[in-house]
């Protein structure tokens, strides 16, 4: 007899790293690879250490594929406070670890955060929670932010812990400011040096270290504004974190005038 699956509500995130493809493509395609696995390895070594030892009774269950992440835990319909406090925390402290860790290897992340039917076993992962997430990502968080469903939102926003680390952004959206964390795990200097790698070498091709030597010559390619617009809005969201945070280094990307920045970024001469 063919086994019935039966869907559960979970707490379900999805993250999708930015660029995969385009990296793929590249010369350093090996490289990119090694990043993304070491990206997944200390993400599992996490899991295993830390939260599956301290939250002992809640199963966190993790799926690799592609250039997706999925994290889900099983939301009961009936458990206390403390347990959902838990779980919820589990899951914004995840995606806060995850975004962090890979902006540390120069890779932007998006993804979604929500709760519904949910399945995961060796074989699949299906559901229409990871579809709804999945469509959140792909179609509304748009910029390199791991967004909360404004539908379920309110699980989340009646923690005073986890509200803190929640905003709404000009769109109306909910994401998590993954910069209140930072300072827990993170240094702040490779943060920075990643972002304006990242930013660099979406102009240049070529590292921040590099670029004054190349400014003004002809560039391999016109540049990828839909790119730099993520870019720039991760780069906003962390020069608000600095201007509030005495101890952060702010980044110098910025401190140009307007009309230099974009004779750097534009193809004028073209």
């Amino acid at each position: 007899m063919n086994k019935i699956y039966k869907l559960k509500s979970h707490y379900i995130l999805y993250i999708d790293l930015l660029g995969t493809k385009n990296n793929l493509t590249k010369d350093k395609e090996s490289e990119y690879i090694e990043k993304i696995k070491a990206i997944y390895n200390e993400t599992d070594r996490r899991l295993k250490l830390i939260y599956k030892e301290v939250y002992k009774n809640i199963k966190i269950k993790f799926k690799i594929f592609s250039d997706n992440v999925v994290f889900a835990i099983e939301k009961l319909g009936k458990e206390e406070d403390l347990q959902k406090s838990y779980k919820q925390d589990i899951i914004i402290e995840l995606a806060t670890y995850f975004q962090l860790l890979a902006l540390e290897k120069e890779i932007l992340t998006r993804g979604a955060i929500t709760i519904g039917p949910f399945i995961m076993d060796k074989l699949m992962i299906s559901g229409s929670g990871l579809v709804r997430a999945y469509e959140l990502e792909s179609k509304v968080a748009i910029f390199p932010r791991i967004i909360i469903d404004n539908e379920i939102v309110m699980h989340f926003l009646i923690s005073n812990f986890l509200a803190k680390q929640i905003r709404r952004d000009n769109d109306g959206i909910f994401y998590i400011n993954i910069f209140e964390k930072m300072h827990k795990n993170f240094d702040y200097s490779k943060i920075v040096d990643s972002l304006k790698n990242i930013w660099s070498n979406c102009i240049y091709d070529t590292p921040f270290l590099n670029f004054n030597s190349v400014v003004g010559k002809t560039k391999p390619h016109k540049t990828d504004y839909n790119k730099l617009q993520k870019i720039y809005w991760l780069i906003t969201q962390y020069n608000s974190f600095c201007k509030n945070n005495d101890t952060a280094i702010k980044l110098p990307i910025n401190t140009q005038n307007e009309l230099n920045i974009l004779r750097m970024e534009g193809n004028y001469y073209v």
